[in-house]
């Protein structure tokens, strides 16, 4: 360390995204879609700066085809979509015994899968009471996937890309009423998260995790007064671990003891003006 020497890199990549879609109503409450995406994204900053960089352009492919219907102001949508990654960039930071620091990349790369559909949806109960809800089931998966150091990834190969749920989805319920001049809304939510893992062979997972919130909004003329309650139940949930060097081989436990935590119980209160 710190001996002078340099490495210089020259790498200059281009990428080029592009999405293309149609739309056909057969009747004012019935219709179809379809969407391609093409998605490129070059090698970060961390990744040039590197020791023996893997400059690989991370690609994908996105399918979506789904129905919507609507009867008055309700609705629903829903969509199968199906991804392809094909270069994934998946290369980590690992320990390095010989430095005794977590500062050796570890480049894998290969493909991945997610199938999945996607529900999305509001029903009108009356003019002032509604519910807005949606729900993703998916099934995200690495496949063949290689090491540019010659390590074994077979065990990756099947597995559920890691911090990707199978599930999740939300329910929001609203009521809109009137108090004089005021304009209230008052609504209460629920979201749910799926079981995840911190690394590439699954040994650590990431609990399912859910949040229970309300909130009420009081507009009078140009103000608004908001009040909001998050994680109202304080249910305990991780994000995600350590990103940095959890992906190879997880945290020793079967589920995570450290990460990134979801917010605790919280209360906010908003006051704006629209000039």
């Amino acid at each position: 360390a710190f001996t002078g020497a340099t490495q210089p890199h020259n790498i200059s990549t281009n990428t080029l995204n592009w999405t293309l879609g149609s739309n056909y109503d057969f009747s004012k409450q019935f219709g179809g879609y379809v969407r391609v995406s093409h998605l490129e994204v070059p090698p970060s900053m961390q990744v040039a700066a590197s020791v023996g960089p893997l400059v690989l352009t991370t690609k994908a492919d996105q399918y979506e085809i789904g129905v919507k219907g609507t009867y008055g102001r309700s609705y629903l949508y829903l969509t199968g979509f199906y991804t392809k990654f094909n270069p994934l960039n998946a290369s980590f930071v690992a320990f390095d015994p010989t430095t005794g620091r977590n500062d050796q990349t570890v480049p894998f790369y290969g493909k991945a899968i997610v199938r999945g559909v996607e529900l999305d949806g509001a029903m009108y109960l009356t003019d002032s009471f509604f519910v807005n809800s949606n729900l993703t089931v998916q099934d995200p998966q690495y496949r063949d996937f290689v090491s540019a150091t010659g390590a074994d990834p077979s065990k990756v190969v099947g597995n559920q890309i890691i911090r990707e749920p199978k599930i999740f989805g939300s329910i929001r319920p609203s009521f809109n009423f009137s108090v004089g001049d005021n304009r209230v809304e008052a609504y209460g939510s629920y979201s749910y998260t799926g079981k995840r893992y911190v690394d590439f062979f699954m040994a650590t997972a990431l609990p399912a995790y859910e949040s229970i919130g309300t909130g009420l909004t009081v507009t009078n003329g140009n103000w608004k007064y908001q009040l909001v309650g998050d994680n109202l139940a304080n249910s305990k949930g991780l994000t995600e671990g350590n990103t940095r060097t959890d992906a190879l081989a997880g945290q020793g436990s079967k589920e995570a003891i450290y990460g990134r935590p979801v917010f605790g119980r919280s209360f906010r209160f908003v006051v704006s003006k629209a000039w």
